[in-house]
C-alpha cells in the first residue's frame, strides 16, 4: 500500500513541475506555450493509433481501429501547431 502512494506522490510532483514549466514558458514567450501544450496531445493520439494498428488482427469488432485512424488524422492536423511560425501578437496599448 505504501508503494502505491509513493508512486502517486511522484506523479504529483512531476505534474506540478510540468505545470510550472508551462507557466514559466508563458511568462518567457507566450508564442512558445501553444506548441508546448500541443505536444502531449500529439503524442497521445499517435500512441492510440499505434496501439490500434498493432491490435487490428486480434479485434472482434473494428471500433478501436476506427478510433485509431480518426485520432491519427487529428494528430496529423495538430502538428500544424508546431510546423509554422505563429503570427505576432497584436496588443493594443493605451
Amino acid at each position: 500500500m505504501g508503494k502505491r502512494f509513493a508512486m502517486f506522490g511522484r506523479f504529483k510532483i512531476i505534474f506540478i513541475g510540468v505545470l510550472f514549466g508551462l507557466y514559466a514558458a508563458k511568462l518567457y514567450n507566450y508564442l512558445l506555450l501553444c506548441p508546448l501544450a500541443g505536444m502531449p496531445a500529439i503524442v497521445v493520439t499517435y500512441g492510440i493509433f499505434m496501439l490500434a494498428s498493432n491490435r487490428r488482427q486480434f479485434m472482434y469488432n473494428r471500433h478501436l481501429l476506427l478510433l485509431g485512424v480518426c485520432l491519427f488524422v487529428i494528430g496529423t492536423d495538430s502538428i500544424n501547431t508546431t510546423a509554422h511560425q505563429p503570427e505576432k501578437l497584436k496588443i493594443k496599448r493605451n
